[in-house]
């Protein structure tokens, strides 16, 4: 089946910023080389489901950034979203803080 392309609604700067600060964080956990994956899917949220309660049921694209790295501690795991969290030297600890906050 060929692909279709389609128009969705998203606020460009601030998918482009998402994605760039967790590429970035996947650069930094695969270190000096590895696989960086970004995937594009169809998605849709049913009337009723669990997803419902965040979402309006309806027609989305699910964005998926997987890397193949060393992955993160279960010590700090419950808090890489929180902002100014960072295990960086010189990071700030807003990238996956404002991801989680484009999000939502």
């Amino acid at each position: 089946m060929p692909s279709v392309a389609r128009k969705i609604r998203v606020e460009r700067g601030l998918l482009e910023n998402a994605l760039l600060n967790l590429v970035v964080n996947a650069g930094d956990a695969i270190e000096h080389c590895g696989v960086v994956t970004i995937h594009t899917e169809r998605a849709r949220i049913l009337e009723g489901s669990s997803l419902a309660a965040d979402c309006a049921p309806g027609n989305y694209v699910k964005i998926s950034v997987e890397d193949k790295g060393i992955g993160v501690d279960s010590k700090i795991a419950p808090r890489i979203f929180d902002p100014y969290f960072t295990t960086k030297e010189q990071g700030t600890g807003l990238g996956l803080s404002s991801v989680w906050g484009f999000v939502k």
